[in-house]
């Protein structure tokens, strides 16, 4: 049965990570501690700032510990623990008003309001932080606890670092190097009296990965409190001698399989042990003994040279072991890859696993396994394709050459994009490798500028679907329709409500094009499985009337929903998502209209994985156009002016990171960076004479300024060096726009970044030909070279591609929950180091795409190495070689061999 303090259930195999998985890994470390200052639990007194669900857990657990070892009743060794709360002291006459869960440490003591003066009075061994109140272990806190102990054992558990009790280095400085110490936020060595100290981390990730497997491999049905003993008695059993040296109370991560491993058979040992705790308990081990012996074969060995790969056979014998041929033997099962996937390199077997093994006409037709004509000979005789194919067989890369001629004889973009779509439909590596290969070519095919017209014409071209769509109909029931997708699991999802489709406006239900193009980018571009990613459009209507009236429109046929009624969609959506996928899924917010874009991201920034590439993706991939842009026109971010033509959701992230940006290098306040930024919309320049009538985003743009009406007098009056437009307004930097950049700076940068390309500001040629080339140009839509006074100029694209499929690689491979401004920088700051002299003497900004995936992988490391050093990321531990790490967790498009 489990204490009064600690939850259980008997009905479900539950287990709370705050409550018990924290008590596990405190009590872990501190019966470790007991080998650096000696003594038993008995012999310590323990006093914890915070009395939530962190601080009652671990109290009872180092209870229930006590007691195991002692004989001595639970209810007697409480009093030897201690807890303060926001209001103080925890004591009897306090009783009556108290939470239940904190009854149980109301001890009779007079009542004591300061944290220091309880030290003084209680005469703690151990001080214990769960509080969530950064810096509340003072200096006089600290000295407290060293006049009393030899060597005070401080514990600041509070997370994240801001949050942290104490630091690593006020902890050892303010004790004169007599601290055991330990954290629930990591700090690095620190070195006091010529010793180094290096602090050990309560990280919960010692224990809830092994307890989990224990439970797991041994069929465990409930969670007794004697498991978590054992857990945290495993734990404590992996600190060695060397570590002591160290003064560490915890293991290095860097064993962490091992540490796992050791504790999951701990807690598989005690569940056997407790008898009614495992589901394989009502079967006696004489019954076991006695039964005749079972072989089931769960997947065949496979074997070139002798090797084996991947796979094993699963032998499930008479005693309850599950043995692998060749293997040491696991007990109760364990969970293994019995696919193969995972321990298969790419020259290596692997079994096409669908609901069961893929083969004859099911194969041909499954587009994640078919390869075509590429299926060997040995390949059709296991399969059962003889027959179904042509006798040829052919290499992927003669299938690339073959496809990409089949692409080039199409000279309608719409007609190519169809035919990749079909492509992805039919044989999924072959089109991911293709698009590799051929990305400068293909890219503007299966995205933009060609992405715009398919979802104008998306009804038409309608073959088959592709990702989820999630309707008004479906409200009240969205994660039920989220687990209709065959895929679990998700990493990135891409969802777009249709109504502002790049510059084309409300495309209502055929908005799936973008979520569709973008995840495509994300495989291709950044290496992520394609089974990890989802696309998904939520149809509230539209109020395209073009469309309302469409026989073929695929969507809802009525207005679009909006107010209440599309916030508890959306709402329902978000938590559902979070509900089936988890906390790391990452959510990608694609075009919708900025009356939704910004309140969609503020509201769920701080509680999901959120990104907005069209605010976010848009300004990273702009900012690091401008650094690069330094290059070539000399100063720094200070010294430039800019001025945009648009204030939406593209505009204004794109102003704000310009403004963080700068500000980090400069330390010069945000706030008065903005100034040096201008925005025109629709009625002129944004001045503060406007403020009342703006939408909330714009008005941090507004400036003391007399009216403007005009795009060229703005220039004339702001004198800008920089001139952004995402407007949507096709050919709005005119002949004359640019005459006035060129007559004010030797160098204008000129961007337009509008799409389609139907909506872009001004074509290259425009840009180069009216500034007589000497604008430095890029778009958001591809143009060609443009020959100008004998000179050809190539010019860039601001394609939010470049940093996309690196920045959610960045996430993905580190674990990161929340997305901070600083990883948009660090994205920007690795797009911009990628460019080259080369690419500068040829006027460019950006690298080409052709070295995209080494981009990617770059990206990924910097937005990844900035998440850990924010403390955002959850993957631990930390890779060493990032780049490495990235190159290698990408997804490889060339054909697997099948067993």
């Amino acid at each position: 049965m489990g204490s009064e303090v600690l939850p259980t259930t008997s009905t479900h195999l539950v287990f709370n990570d705050d409550i018990q998985g924290t008590a596990a890994v405190v009590l872990a470390g501190l019966v470790a501690a007991l080998k650096l200052v000696g003594g038993n639990l008995t012999d310590h007194r323990f006093l914890f700032l915070g009395a939530g669900e962190a601080g009652t857990g671990i109290a009872e657990l180092i209870a229930l510990e006590t007691s195991k070892r002692t004989n001595v009743p639970v209810e007697e060794l409480r009093k030897n623990i201690w807890l303060v709360d926001s209001k103080g002291l925890i004591v009897r006459s306090r009783k009556d008003s108290l939470q239940h869960f904190k009854r149980p440490w109301a001890h009779e003591h007079e009542p004591v309001q300061k944290l220091v003066d309880a030290i003084n009075k209680i005469k703690p061994t151990v001080l214990i932080g769960t509080s969530g109140q950064g810096r509340a272990f003072t200096k006089e806190v600290i000295e407290a606890m060293a006049s009393i102990n030899a060597k005070p054992i401080i514990l600041a558990l509070s997370n994240p670092t801001s949050q942290s009790e104490c630091t690593a280095e006020e902890a050892y400085t303010w004790s004169k190097g007599r601290a055991i110490f330990a954290s629930g936020s990591p700090f690095g060595p620190v070195e006091y009296g010529g010793k180094v100290f290096v602090p050990g981390q309560a990280n919960n990730a010692y224990i809830f990965p092994g307890f989990g497997l224990g439970l797991i491999m041994s069929g465990t049905i409930r969670v007794h409190d004697d498991l978590l003993l054992a857990a945290a008695e495993a734990l404590a059993s992996q600190v060695t001698q060397e570590d002591y040296n160290k003064g560490l109370i915890y293991p290095p991560f860097r064993n962490i399989r091992k540490i796992s491993a050791h504790i999951a058979a701990k807690v598989a040992a005690k569940a056997y042990e407790l008898g009614g705790w495992s589901s394989c308990s009502n079967f006696s081990a004489s019954r076991r003994r006695r039964s005749a012996p079972s072989r089931v074969t769960c997947c065949a060995p496979t074997s070139t040279s002798g090797k084996t790969h991947g796979g094993s056979v699963m032998a499930k014998e008479a005693n309850g072991t599950s043995t692998a041929v060749g293997e040491t033997p696991i007990t109760g099962g364990g969970v293994r890859d019995v696919y193969g996937e995972d321990k298969a390199t790419e020259d290596q077997f692997v079994t096409p696993w669908s609901v069961s093994v893929s083969s004859g006409y099911t194969l041909l037709r499954d587009p994640h396994f078919n390869k075509g004509l590429a299926f060997t000979e040995e390949e059709r005789e296991t399969h059962f394709l003889r027959g179904l194919l042509p006798p040829s067989v052919i290499s992927q890369e003669t299938q690339v050459k073959k496809m990409i001629q089949h692409i080039r004889q199409y000279q309608v973009p719409l007609q190519k994009y169809v035919a990749m779509m079909d492509l992805q439909g039919r044989n999924e590596r072959l089109f991911y490798k293709l698009l590799l290969d051929h990305v400068e070519e293909l890219l503007p095919v299966v995205y933009t500028p060609t992405v715009g017209e398919a979802c104008q014409k998306y009804g038409s071209i309608f073959m088959h679907p592709q990702g989820l769509y999630i309707s008004l109909r479906e409200k009240g029931r969205i994660l039920e329709v989220l687990r209709n997708w065959p895929e679990k699991n998700i990493q990135v999802i891409v969802v777009t409500d249709g109504e502002r489709i790049l510059g084309l406006g409300d495309l209502g239900c055929q908005g799936m094009g973008i979520p569709v193009g973008k995840l495509s980018l994300y495989s291709a571009l950044g290496g992520v499985r394609p089974s990890a990613c989802l696309p998904i459009t939520i149809d509230v209507g539209t109020n395209n009337e073009k469309l309302l009236n469409e026989e073929l429109y695929i969507g809802l046929k009525h207005k679009r929903a909006t107010g209440q009624e599309y916030a508890e969609l959306l709402h329902e959506f978000m938590i559902a998502v979070k509900q089936n996928y988890g906390e790391k899924v990452l959510i990608q917010f694609e075009d919708f209209a900025n009356h939704n874009a910004f309140v969609l991201l503020e509201k769920y920034r701080s509680t999901h994985l959120v990104f907005n590439d069209d605010i976010q993706g848009t300004a990273a991939v702009v900012l690091a156009g401008l650094v690069a842009a330094l290059k070539l026109v000399g100063g720094n971010l200070t010294d430039h002016r800019f001025l945009f033509l648009g204030a939406g959701e593209a505009g204004t992230g794109i102003a704000e990171l310009i403004a963080l940006e700068t500000s980090k290098r400069t330390n010069v306040p945000v706030e008065e960076l903005r100034k040096n930024i201008w925005l025109v919309d629709s009625k002129g320049l944004i001045v503060r004479s406007r403020k009342d009538s703006l939408q909330h985003f714009k008005r941090p743009w507004a400036h003391e300024h007399e009216p403007v009406q005009k795009l060229v007098d703005a220039i004339n009056k702001i004198k800008p060096t920089v001139l952004i437009g995402t407007s949507g307004q096709g050919r709005a930097f005119t002949k004359e726009v640019i005459e006035a950049m060129a007559s004010i700076n030797a160098k204008p940068i000129i961007l337009a970044l509008s799409n389609p390309t139907s909506q872009s500001e001004c074509t290259a040629e425009e840009a180069y030909t009216w500034s007589k080339g000497r604008a430095i140009f890029a778009s958001g839509s591809p143009f060609g070279p443009v020959e100008y006074g004998g000179k050809v100029f190539v010019p860039g694209q601001a394609n939010n591609a470049y940093i996309f499929p690196g920045f959610g690689l960045g996430l993905i491979m580190s674990g990161t929950i929340r997305v901070h401004d600083d990883l948009l920088l660090a994205a920007a700051e690795a797009l911009a180091s990628q460019v080259t002299q080369e690419d500068y003497n040829k006027g460019l900004i950006y690298p080409p795409f052709r070295n995209i995936r080494k981009i990617s992988a770059h990206i990924a490391a910097k937005v990844a190495a900035k998440a850990y050093e924010l403390g955002l990321a959850s993957n631990l531990p930390q890779p060493k070689d990032m780049v490495k790490f990235a190159e290698n967790s990408m997804y490889s498009p060339a054909y697997r061999n099948y067993r």
